[in-house]
């Protein structure tokens, strides 16, 4: 079971969320619940909680997976998870305040939310958690508490975590239905992946479809109460083959949207696996990168968003308690002490928008309405501005007094990355092999194609004296850090991408078209196979009729 999180709430509210009235099942058992535990908690010779907050999310995922024209898999799987956080002390001085560890273990006895709108079993499922959370948030305080006294110095003077204040809101959305047309996805899965037939070399490949639907229902001390429902569909595709080199190259292509029916089309999909299937059958012949490259890359489509993924992507503020274990890196966690300085190059403006609907006249995905603490997120917040970090996307749990939680628990939701003074793709290859020849490099590289979550890039060589283009085997580019940033040329027209965080997890990313970066690290794959591996048997494609 997922470790239990504890959270904070106050019991100003609490008469408007008894108050108020709901025919939801599942929304009614929590708020009674939540009642019972705020009037009822009481752990001899500790605090009473000052925050108490109830998260279930319901979820049904259909699946359907297939493998060379064969059906693997499909169903439709119902879950549904519980959340329960509570806080013990307040706002100021609470038993998160001064560790970093704010997790509450599971209990052995722990029960599991029932599947059916059962009213007894949903209250008797968060009983238990509440029961168990509160123990261990109540007895950390209490050593929270000692320690303070040891310390023997006022609350302010020492690292502490607070916890936000958060106005109360309601925020209860419509729940649609939806039909789901099960075997017109088999049947698609099924002749979409029988193409990977014609490749000889094949090691792997799948192609499957999803469509999570989760009704999140949240309710607090503070007065938040809200059902929330999201989807995502998503298509994916992957295959695998074994290079001339014995190496594995992979391809694969992802498409994601709010529902079903707006994923591309059949004739769509088809075109994007039988793109596919012909790289795989020409990448069996190319050449892999011989050593490691450092020098000018150019990203174009796709690939764009790897070059954001670990920097202005993931710029969350950290709250963790120095000496504590905590963690710091260039990126994301440990960018608090950069806040109001450069960080990234000049041309830079990143914006978070989790409310953004539409772009281009397409759906955006990953809108936040609520993040998962009950914060709702602004419109807009910039976190860069021409090249100086502003600000940091924040949680409740806050380390120093000018940080606001701004909702931004789950990620970003929706991020904008304008470039100032862009130039045309033409321009950026002309500027590509330039850079690389001011350096005395032989060759730059160009990435395009697919973003693979596999870590492979689809690497293109450049002669810088020609400009002639080859397409390399699949390499991996290393990490990069914000200081990789400070040399970019960019594009100004703006393209709509996808970054998966988790599962369900979507970060929309509006990015430029093509960036290059001056300075990136560029290293070829080691070889999953080995040359002389012994083919026992040969592999029942060979040979077989297309």
């Amino acid at each position: 079971m997922k470790k239990i999180i504890a959270i904070v709430i106050s019991t100003l509210l609490l008469p408007a969320i008894v108050s108020a009235q709901d025919d939801n099942v599942i929304l009614r058992a929590m708020k009674d619940e939540l009642v019972r535990s705020t009037n009822e908690l009481k752990y001899e010779n500790h605090d009473k909680p000052f925050y108490i907050s109830y998260t279930i999310d319901d979820a049904s995922i259909f699946s359907v997976y297939s493998s060379l024209g064969g059906l693997f898999g499909s169903r439709d799987l119902k879950t549904r998870d519980k959340n329960v956080r509570i806080l013990v002390g307040d706002y100021e001085f609470n038993d998160e305040s001064l560790d970093n560890n704010t997790f509450s273990d599971p209990s052995a006895l722990d029960i599991e939310m029932p599947l059916e709108d059962d009213y007894y079993g949903i209250r008797r499922a968060l009983w238990t958690s509440t029961d168990n959370v509160y123990k261990g948030a109540a007895q950390k305080f209490k050593k929270h508490q000692a320690t303070l006294k040891e310390k023997n110095k006022p609350l302010a003077e020492l690292p502490h975590r607070t916890f936000a204040k958060i106005p109360p809101h309601q925020t209860h959305l419509p729940i649609p239905q939806y039909n789901i047309d099960r075997k017109k996805w088999e049947d698609y899965c099924k002749e979409l992946s029988s193409y990977f037939k014609e490749i000889e070399a094949l090691e792997a490949s799948s192609v499957f479809v999803t469509f999570t639907r989760t009704v999140r229902y949240f309710v607090n001390t503070e007065g938040t109460t809200a059902i929330i429902p999201e989807t995502l569909a998503a298509f994916h595709c992957n295959a695998q083959v074994k290079g001339s080199d014995g190496s594995a190259i992979n391809a694969q292509a992802t498409r994601y949207a709010r529902t079903l029916d707006e994923l591309p089309s059949f004739p769509e999909l088809q075109k994007e696996v039988r793109d596919i299937v012909n790289k795989l059958k020409n990448s069996t012949q190319t050449k892999p990168l011989e050593d490691e490259y450092t020098g000018p890359v150019l990203f174009i489509g796709e690939p764009v968003v790897n070059v954001f993924a670990s920097t202005v992507f993931s710029l969350n503020a950290s709250n963790a308690l120095q000496g504590q274990d905590s963690y710091s890196s260039e990126g994301g966690l440990g960018a608090e002490n950069k806040v109001g300085k450069s960080y990234v190059d000049a041309s830079i403006t990143v914006k978070a928008t989790p409310g953004l609907k539409t772009f281009q006249g397409k759906p955006v995905i990953g809108n936040i309405v609520m993040d998962a603490e009950g914060v709702k997120p602004p419109e807009e917040v910039i976190l860069i501005e021409k090249g100086i970090l502003k600000t940091l996307m924040n949680d409740r749990s806050l380390l120093k007094g000018d940080q606001v939680a701004n909702g931004f628990n789950d990620g970003p939701g929706v991020v904008q990355i304008g470039i100032d003074n862009g130039i045309p793709v033409a321009e950026l290859k002309e500027k590509l092999i330039a850079t690389a020849k001011a350096e005395g490099l032989d060759y730059a590289l160009i990435v395009r194609g697919k973003a693979s979550p596999m870590g492979q890039t689809e690497i293109y060589k450049v002669d810088v004296a020609t400009g002639n283009e080859e397409q390399l085997s699949p390499a991996r580019l290393k990490q990069i850090q914000p200081k990789d940033l400070r040399r970019l040329t960019a594009t100004a027209t703006q393209a709509l991408q996808y970054l998966p965080l988790s599962r369900n997890n979507i970060v929309s990313a509006i990015v430029p078209e093509a960036v290059l970066i001056e300075e990136a690290e560029v290293a070829p794959f080691k070889n999953s196979f080995q040359k002389d591996d012994i083919e026992y048997v040969t592999s029942p494609l060979k040979g077989s009729s297309k």
